[in-house]
């Protein structure tokens, strides 16, 4: 019977020589690279790092594992054609290598390239530099209808667990994206990520009109605005504060 890791390296081997290289890899979710081949040993470059190997690999999937791994994965790698590295931060200052040492095709797709032997391409996250508690200010809040949208669009939303910070949770999740602008609305249960912040004809109401909904808190005694119906309870992500 003929050997089917044979036949791959044949496979692989033909497409190689009509493409003449690789073809770049599609990048999701805002993410882009940074280094596109670097040195990984002997000490590994990220944090933190989480390894998956997969007989199915490609640049994407792995960039969108990482990204469900929680806010504190910037960091997305793959290596040796078949390995996934979700990190929190670069250990060091990543020794650059030549492309051409991160030739091994992806295993899940053989037309991107994956790595090489101790040698991987990374990809970092777009999100903001900055705690989430004090990297944000209050916008205000603003009537939200269909017909009258509050923020200016596109927007991405996302919807969290009654029981966590809501607002928090938000902005987070937005400030992970790179995006500048997060609102909560529907009583709590919509978070809106909006890049271009407020529509041009936003109307901004008393701040007691977001008031309907006070959101559920991790912290004892605290209040938190979570909107209303058709209300839309906006915060701003301001100048980098690490404290």
């Amino acid at each position: 019977m003929f050997n089917s890791f044979l036949l791959t390296i044949i496979i692989v081997a033909i497409i190689r020589g009509v493409l003449s290289q690789f073809v770049p890899p599609w990048i999701p979710l805002g993410w882009w690279e940074p280094f596109p081949c670097a040195v990984d040993f002997p000490s590994r470059i990220f944090r933190n790092v989480n390894t998956t190997v997969s007989s199915t690999l490609t640049v994407p999937g792995c960039i969108e594992l990482c990204d469900a791994s929680g806010y504190n994965i910037r960091y997305a790698g793959v290596e040796n054609g078949n390995e996934c590295h979700c990190g929190t931060d670069l250990a060091a200052a990543p020794n650059a290598s030549d492309v051409s040492e991160c030739d091994m095709p992806c295993s899940g797709d053989f037309v991107t390239s994956c790595g090489g032997p101790w040698r991987i391409q990374i990809y970092q996250s777009p999100e903001l530099p900055g705690n989430p508690n004090t990297s944000w200010v209050v916008g205000g809040c603003y009537v939200d209808t269909p017909d009258t949208p509050a923020f200016d669009r596109p927007i991405i939303t996302q919807t969290f667990s009654p029981d966590t910070d809501v607002v928090d949770q938000c902005n987070m999740f937005c400030q992970h994206r790179g995006i500048r602008f997060a609102g909560v609305a529907l009583n709590g249960t919509q978070c809106q990520c909006s890049a271009t912040g407020l529509n041009f004809s936003a109307n901004v109401v008393p701040y007691e009109e977001c008031e309907q909904a006070l959101c559920p808190t991790l912290y004892p005694g605290a209040l938190q605005l979570c909107g209303g119906p058709q209300r839309l309870w906006v915060h701003q992500y301001s100048d980098f504060n690490p404290y």
